[in-house]
């Protein structure tokens, strides 16, 4: 019989609603339960791609004895943590509090009132060397609860005011800001991370490695603003490593979660939107500057996965996509030797022999996960070429469709797709990929239409099938803002533009408070939890906080609002300290960094060809510039509130809103642009 999870959206959810174990949803009905029969809750988190969280359901989930156990002891809640980013942010800090280490499956001990006073993540059924059992632990749980209650509330007031006090330390520090606003030494804070630089094999040094392609977007805007020759060879080999790595699938496309190994060899399978997401844009920044045929390659091949497998017929972007397919992780991705040989010639293999580190007794247990390296991609492309290698590839994609698939997380979240979305608008941009703007613009007209309410709030978190549902976040804000104005950018459509100075203003009202530059996580009006956290390191994906600093500060150049241009720096100098003593775990705030601080021009263009003329200035000139083009002036908007003549297009460029004489040509322009950026490359140049 299937337990209160069958009436719920989320995918992962709904993996459990056949569980023996009588899981609840996070609400009020399992808190009410949990006190009227003075019962510890057991909370257990996870999303539906987990590796492990499959694993500790085989085993322990799906046990009669153990959920016996489990319902007999306890009030048994799920979570999917991309529901629910707040409430899984919040008992993961009571986790690593109290075991020094956290991941997923998370499974934490609360009191009735959802204290946290003991966790921990995967738990074998039985005892497995080191590891204790499952069962022991269920046992161990409700006996300290029952004989040690006063001992199990210290320990959760404990935990809970030290998750507090924790914020409250760093908002006081925050608070005491005093407004010096020194100019950061970007300089100082790349040259603080190189100690951690892998140099053989890209990345930070050690392992598991994952993507962080976020901070090595930074890295990549600096190296490009100043010509730095060693970050932007260290971000080339990063880029190039995780598509030459396990990390990229060359069968399907897209890229998996993060590397077990220290040379990216071997992925752990799972596909995130969101680790796509921020790869593709590196990788298009990347290939605007180096123009390489493997960067190139595997930003074609990124594009094409997210749309014709994440991609829904609403035109709306799914999750994450499993590591497993019948129960083995990485079985539908890997390949042995005779399985390859079973599809391909002789030729053929030899073809992929030549570009991928294969071999008949496998390079990982027993099979092959196809990968290469940098000396032997550039060798193969000496003597072959890309196109070749993947005639080959689509006979093995071919013969995956006898394979069972990893099943697909159909979920799809706000900040996730508005995040893509931004990606996309910037690959129409800098490439010859122009359907990815089309992709891009119907995406976002569709959240648009579907999750924004009449008076301009955002009303979900989330959409399964045709219904949203959730709380929406600061995330959900700050990213679909961005998005919005990647909108106007591509079409310098104005509306785009007033959706993001709405949503910004609704930003403000729900999610901060008068005494705090920084964004609060769930708005003020949110019941999920007691605690309203403010998060501002980087995840896998940028921070909220980061976005929204950077969303303020270009719509306020857009829009003449210093009050948020003020709100943009007052942010950034708040975590100054921060940002100096861990520039890598900030990584999204160096590209904020780079936008406040550094030398950038407003560019507005107005008059019959001001569209055309935009399109073509946008590619070309340094990230951080601002470029608005209609084809008349607009008394609305102070950058195209200008006096021109109708039959003639001129440019205007400007800096804190001190701007030049009216421009007439292109021709004219470029030069005057090259004269106040002397650092520009003359090939970048449309002259």
């Amino acid at each position: 019989m299937a337990n209160p999870l069958q009436y719920e959206h989320s995918p992962y959810l709904q993996q459990h609603k056949d569980n023996p174990v009588n899981w609840h949803p996070w609400g009020a009905e399992a808190f009410q339960k949990a006190k009227s029969q003075d019962k510890p809750i057991l909370l257990s988190i996870g999303y539906a791609t987990c590796h492990w969280c499959h694993v500790m359901a085989r085993e322990s989930f799906e046990d009669e004895s153990i959920a016996s156990l489990m319902n007999e002891l306890f009030i048994n809640i799920k979570v999917d943590r991309e529901e629910l980013p707040a409430v899984d942010h919040y008992y993961m800090d009571a986790v690593q509090l109290l075991t020094g280490a956290g991941g997923w499956p998370m499974n934490c001990f609360l009191t009735p009132d959802k204290k946290p006073f003991l966790g921990g993540t995967y738990f074998p059924p039985d005892d497995r060397g080191r590891q204790v059992s499952w069962r022991k632990v269920l046992l161990h749980v409700a006996k300290v609860f029952q004989q040690q209650r006063a001992q199990v509330e210290e320990q959760a007031k404990r935990v809970h005011s030290r998750i507090e006090s924790q914020q409250t330390e760093s908002l006081n520090s925050l608070l005491n800001w005093e407004g010096k606003g020194n100019r950061f030494d970007i300089e100082a804070l790349m040259k603080q991370t190189q100690a951690s630089w892998d140099r053989d094999y890209g990345g930070m040094k050690g392992a598991p490695k994952f993507p962080m392609s976020h901070f090595y977007t930074s890295m990549l805007q600096w190296g490009l603003k100043i010509h730095d020759d060693e970050i932007l060879s260290f971000v080339k080999r990063t880029a190039r490593a995780f598509i030459h790595g396990g990390l990229f699938d060359p069968v399907h496309g897209g890229f998996a979660r993060y590397c077990v190994d220290s040379r990216w060899n071997v992925p752990h399978f799972e596909k995130m939107l969101y680790d796509n997401a921020g790869i593709l844009k590196l990788l298009t920044l990347l290939d605007r500057s180096s123009g390489h045929p493997v960067v190139r390659w595997g930003l074609k091949k990124t594009v094409d996965f997210l749309e014709n497998q994440m991609r829904d017929e609403d035109g709306l972007f799914f999750s994450a996509i499993d590591a497993d397919s019948e129960g083995e992780e990485g079985k539908f991705y890997v390949w042995t030797y005779a399985e390859m040989n079973d599809v391909l010639g002789p030729q053929e293999y030899d073809l992929l022999n030549s570009y991928f580190d294969i071999s008949k007794n496998g390079n990982w247990e027993e099979t092959n996960v196809l990968y290469t390296d940098w000396v032997r991609a550039d060798q193969f492309l000496k003597e072959h070429s890309l196109e070749n290698l993947d005639r080959v590839l689509a006979k093995l994609k071919v013969a995956s469709r006898d394979r069972v698939p990893p099943s697909t997380d159909t979920k799809k979240l706000m900040d996730w797709n508005a995040l893509l979305i931004h990606s996309l608008f910037l690959v129409a941009r800098y490439s010859d990929l122009q359907k990815a703007g089309d992709t891009a613009l119907k995406s976002l007209d569709r959240l648009l239409l579907e999750a924004v309410s009449s008076t301009g709030e955002l009303t979900s978190h989330a959409k399964k099938g045709d219904d949203w549902y959730g709380e929406p976040t600061i995330d959900d804000y700050a990213f679909l803002i961005q998005a919005c104005i990647s909108g106007y950018a591509h079409t310098f459509q104005h509306a785009y533009l007033r959706q993001a100075e709405s949503l910004t203003e609704h930003a403000i009202s729900l999610f901060s408070e008068d005494d705090v530059a920084l964004f609060y996580s769930i708005s003020k009006d949110s019941k999920q939890l007691d605690h309203r956290p403010i998060a501002y390191f980087d995840t896998p994906y940028p921070s909220g906080n980061s976005i929204m600093c950077k969303n303020l500060h270009i719509l306020g150049k857009y829009l003449d609002r210093m009050d948020w241009i003020h709100r943009a720096e007052k942010m950034l100098h708040q975590l100054e300290d921060k940002i100096q003593k861990s520039p890598s775990a900030l990584g999204s705030w160096l590209d904020v960094i780079i936008q406040i601080q550094e030398q950038n021009h407003e560019i507005a263009i107005i008059g019959p060809k001001a569209k055309d003329w935009g399109h073509t200035i946008k590619k070309e000139v340094l990230p951080g510039s601002i470029v608005m083009a209609d084809s008349q002036p607009d008394s609305s908007i102070p950058l195209l509130d200008r006096i021109s003549t109708e039959d003639k297009t001129q440019i205007f460029l400007c800096e804190n809103y001190t701007c030049s004489m009216p421009i007439d040509d292109l021709d004219s322009f470029w030069k005057q642009y090259a004269t106040n950026n002397p650092i520009l490359h003359e090939s970048k140049r449309n002259v």
